[in-house]
Order: structure tokens, then sequence, then C-alpha cells
């Protein structure tokens, strides 16, 4: 028995220094070349270690293999700047943010939803079956193109200072969390800048939003 959860305890170890050693590769990478063949690494390593799309192993390698595939697109990260590359606090601050919107999602996906479909592809996210929307997706057209039109996203106040006070956000952040966790599960590409006020026409200020 002890021999087996030495064992385990060794695999995990190898599994955590080989990962970090491949962040360390993916970060490093100076061509696409190098990028390319350091993600073949990675697939090994996800087979494996059984890295699911799910866990925050994989979320990490695919965030940082956006960026690094950004930055050896431009000339000029490739061959003039050293300073291109992605720092360890520029790498701290993209899990973080992974975190947040994991842990935010999580909540919402835990909530008692009601979505209304009112047609044209705009709809309402309720707070349950006989709550108040808290969430408004609507089309919206051009004034200069009228052929032209976009998606916008309303929130209620009350959500996003849900969001705030339960995991300590600051107010743009919560807002980004909030539209990212309805952009997997509305499959949507809404960012903040698609984003208004949602103005419930004062219908029952005091009554609160539940957990």
């Amino acid at each position: 028995m002890r021999g087996f959860l030495f064992h385990g305890v060794f695999i995990d170890m190898n599994k955590r220094l080989h990962y970090a050693d491949l962040v360390k590769k993916l970060v490093s990478c100076e061509n696409l070349m190098q990028l390319s063949d350091t993600v073949k690494e990675i697939n090994e390593f996800n087979k494996k270690y059984f890295i699911t799309p799910s866990s925050e192993e994989f979320k990490k390698f695919e965030t940082i293999i956006g960026l690094m595939k950004i930055k050896l697109k431009h000339k000029h990260g490739i061959t003039e700047s050293k300073n291109y590359l992605i720092s360890e606090e520029q790498l701290k601050i993209i899990v973080e943010n992974n975190k947040v919107n994991s842990l935010v999602s999580k909540y919402l996906d835990s909530q008692d939803w009601r979505t209304w479909d009112i047609g044209d592809g705009e709809f309402n996210v309720a707070d349950g079956e006989f709550g108040r929307d808290l969430i408004r997706l609507r089309i919206q057209y051009s004034s200069t193109f009228p052929d032209k039109y976009f998606d916008v996203i309303y929130l209620d106040d009350r959500l996003v200072t849900k969001i705030i006070n339960l995991f300590g956000l600051d107010n743009e952040t919560a807002i980004k969390s909030i539209i990212n966790w309805f952009n997997q599960t509305y499959n949507k590409e809404l960012t903040i800048k698609d984003f208004e006020w949602l103005d419930n026409d004062g219908e029952n200020d005091d009554e609160d939003y539940d957990d």
C-alpha cells in the first residue's frame, strides 16, 4: 500500500515538474516552428496525464499558446524586441483572470436561470421562473448603416453587485466575468464594449437578488 502511495506521489511530482517545464518552453519560443514543436510536446503531455479541456492546466496552455501565436506573427516581436517576451507577472495575471472566470462561471451555472425567448434572436435571462430579468440580449441597428446590426448585452446592477461582493472584484472585472459566462452558455462572442446597464423601469427596486 505504501509503495502504491509513493508511486502516486512520484507521478504527481513528475507531472508538476513537466508542466512547469512546458510553460517555460512556451513563453521562450522565438519562432513559430519552435512553438509548433512545443505544442506537440504539450499534446503528448495531455495524453500521458489525461489532461482534459476543462482542467486549469489545459486552459493555461491554451491561453499562452494563443498569446504566443499573436506575438510570433509580429515581425518585430521575433527579431527586434526581447522585451516582447511574456513575463512571469503577465502569466500570473492571465492565470488569475482564468481562475476568476472559472469561479464566476461555476457560481452562475449553479443558479436557477430561466431564459425567455422574445423572438428575432433576442431573449431575457431571469432569476428563476418568477424572478426579474437580470440579463437581456438585444439587437441594435446602426443609425449610419441601416443594414448593419450588432448584439448588446444588458446587465442588471444587482447581478453585477452580487458578483463584486461574492468574489471581491472591481466593477469592470465583474462585468467581464459575467459576459464570459454568458458567451460560453449562449454561444456568443460579446465583449465589455457590447455592454449596457439594464433599466428595469423601477420595478421591485426594494427586492434583493438571492444567492
